[in-house]
């Protein structure tokens, strides 16, 4: 009785949303010519660059209120390890190649934009000019993405800006600014806001167009980018202060090993390497953050006291100005620790794909043990990444 009675209060608060952000969604027309345009614009350049959406339009943050429609779009170049390690060394020595492969693919995109729509009075493609402030009174110009304009009766409708990165794997593209090396995090953005907002229900939709209302005239585009990057992070937080997280690594738990003779089998077979394989898989595909919706559902369970509390703490850390202020821990792994009574031997299970180990990013773990105290030396390392903010600082 007690899951169909939370399956309805979910429903219903579902319902409620979707009838909310149907009604700030963008004309279905207009995305539709926003669409078609970025795939001509990948269909263009595929022999050069992979086109990604991100930010707000790739998270469906964009709404019919906004007075300027504006689509970021990453231009990847795949390249080889060698290659990758050269430009992530320069991020650390602040340097800049003269003959920088970053800008030669952007001049290129540039001249194949203009090329291609030189006959469509409709289309303006130019660079997008960046200001950073150096001094009290002082900034730095400079022109390091593509900028694609869209007319409609000689006004603009909406503005594609292509950025263009270096790509190996699953790391973090580096971009420049013509004076240095950064990495973008922007896919990272995207990826976690999709995560935690398929856990939470769609309540950071919600969520997010109350902070686009509330600080639309007040807080730059890229302050409220880092309102969202603060959230999605504090949500995360948020599951290793209560009970609940400890309650479903006990279930996970009982559930794999339902009497403690399956536990001492795993440590005492002669084919120890091969059999701990599949408990300790299913433990930890459990355990990941993907995969924690009972958790999500009994920490956020309320639509409205989620909207009050974050709405406040956004508040909060806009008055502290704490965008400013160095990285934000982000969910990267839950390894799953599991050891024998006499502490003699041990399993660990993490992710096979290393993603940011090799390029100096910032790591933090906290240990969760479960609830039941009876349960011998077995517990989750949550491991966070320090999610860079650089990037999202630069310019108005």
């Amino acid at each position: 009785m007690q899951k169909k009675l939370d399956s309805k209060l979910v429903t219903g608060e579902v319902q409620q949303i979707k009838q909310q952000l149907e009604l700030v969604q963008l004309n279905p027309q207009l995305k539709k010519v926003i669409d078609k345009n970025v795939f001509l614009i990948q269909s263009e350049l595929k022999d050069v660059v992979t086109i990604k959406k991100t930010g707000s339009y790739a998270t469906n943050c964009i709404y019919n209120f906004d007075e300027k429609i504006e689509v970021d779009l990453l231009a990847l170049k795949y390249v080889n390890r060698q290659m990758y390690a050269i430009y992530n060394e320069e991020i650390q020595n602040k340097d800049h190649f003269s003959d920088c492969w970053v800008c030669e693919i952007n001049e290129l995109i540039y001249q194949r934009l203009v090329h291609k729509t030189r006959n469509n009075p409709n289309v303006n493609v130019e660079w997008n000019t960046t200001k950073i402030k150096i001094s009290k009174d002082g900034f730095l110009e400079f022109s390091d993405a593509v900028k694609v304009n869209f007319y409609k009766q000689e006004q603009v409708v909406f503005t594609m800006i292509i950025r263009t990165g270096l790509i190996h794997a699953k790391y973090m593209p580096v971009i420049c600014d013509k004076k240095r090396y950064l990495r973008s995090s922007a896919l990272e953005f995207v990826e976690n806001y999709k995560l935690v907002n398929k856990l939470l229900v769609k309540k950071l939709d919600i969520l997010f167009l109350h902070i686009k209302k509330q600080f639309h005239q007040t807080s730059t585009r890229k302050e409220k980018l880092m309102m969202k990057v603060f959230v999605i992070s504090d949500v995360q937080e948020q599951l290793t202060r209560n009970r609940f997280l400890k309650e479903w690594i006990t279930r996970v738990y009982y559930y794999v090993f339902p009497n403690q003779k399956l536990v001492d089998n795993l440590f005492d077979s002669k084919h120890i390497y091969y059999k701990k394989q599949k408990p300790l898989e299913e433990i930890y595909r459990s355990v990941k953050l993907k995969n924690l919706n009972w958790v999500f559902n009994r920490t956020f369970p309320s639509v409205r006291i989620f909207l009050e509390s974050y709405l406040d703490k956004v508040k909060n850390w806009v008055k502290e100005k704490k965008y400013t202020q160095g990285f934000v821990p982000v969910w990267y792994d839950s390894i799953t620790y599991l050891q024998n009574k006499i502490g003699s031997s041990s399993f660990t299970k993490k992710r096979e794909q290393k993603k940011f180990e090799n390029l100096n990013v910032g790591f933090i773990t906290k240990n969760i043990y479960p609830s039941d105290k009876n349960i011998g030396v077995f517990l989750i390392l949550l491991t966070y990444y320090h999610f860079p903010i650089n990037y999202f600082r630069r310019g108005k």
